[in-house]
This record gives structure tokens, C-alpha cells and sequence, in this order.
């Protein structure tokens, strides 16, 4: 039985992980949820690449994203990911604060997808020391 999952969730989804969300009722996935941009000069703009994983049979359109600050933008919305495809999303974190300060801040991406509406992504950093 085991290996009969194994092999479903390897023909159906390339891997246990995504099998496992698909049976949690997620219609579309991040790859990560936390994207992690180390340690920045202060001003720094970082470019974030997103992937969302669509592990459903019919497309699934990400209509749209909110930000938790200003200091981060997103782009190339909205985006139609096709059955059992991925898009990758661009999006954009400003680190800005004192030295040695952590900045964290979050993008929500909203589906057409009725199980899966919202896919929060955190966005972390810090602030060079010094700068």
C-alpha cells in the first residue's frame, strides 16, 4: 500500500510533499512559504523569485497579491497556471531599517481556487550592520 502511495504521489505529483497538500485540500502550493534574503545593505531592493505549484486538473488563476508594507512589490498578475503546471512571480523587498535590524514583511497571493484562495509568502532579511 505504502508503495503504491509513493509511486501515485511520484507519477501524479513529482514528489510525497505535494501528494500530501493535494490530500490537505490545497488546490496550489508555494514551493516555500518563508524566503529568507539574508543580510542587506540598508536601501537595498531585493529581487524575490516565487514559484506556485498548481497541483490540480484544470488551471488555476492567481488574480492578484496585498503586501504587508510598501516596501514590497509585486508584479506579472494576474497569471493563469495551467493543470499540474508552476509560474514563478516576481516581487521585490526594500530592506530598509536601522543596522543589524530584521525586516520582515509578507505578500498574500489570491486565487480563483476554491480550497485555496490565499497563499501568504514571508519575506525575511536584515540590515547590514553598519550601514
Amino acid at each position: 500500500m505504502a508503495l503504491g502511495f509513493a509511486a501515485w504521489s511520484a507519477i501524479r505529483f513529482g514528489g510525497l510533499e505535494d501528494a500530501i497538500q493535494y490530500l490537505r485540500g490545497h488546490e496550489i502550493v508555494a514551493a516555500s512559504t518563508v524566503i529568507s534574503l539574508g543580510t542587506q545593505p540598508n536601501g537595498t531592493h531585493c529581487p524575490v523569485k516565487i514559484r506556485l505549484r498548481n497541483l490540480s486538473d484544470k488551471p488555476i488563476r492567481v488574480v492578484g497579491a496585498s503586501t504587508s508594507c510598501s516596501c514590497v512589490a509585486t508584479s506579472n498578475l494576474p497569471v493563469l497556471i495551467g493543470a499540474r503546471q508552476s509560474a514563478v512571480l516576481d516581487a521585490t523587498l526594500a530592506i530598509e531599517g536601522e543596522p543589524s535590524s530584521k525586516v520582515e514583511q509578507t505578500i498574500d497571493y489570491y486565487t480563483e481556487a476554491l480550497r485555496t484562495p490565499r497563499i501568504r509568502i514571508s519575506l525575511e532579511g536584515v540590515v547590514s550592520p553598519g550601514t
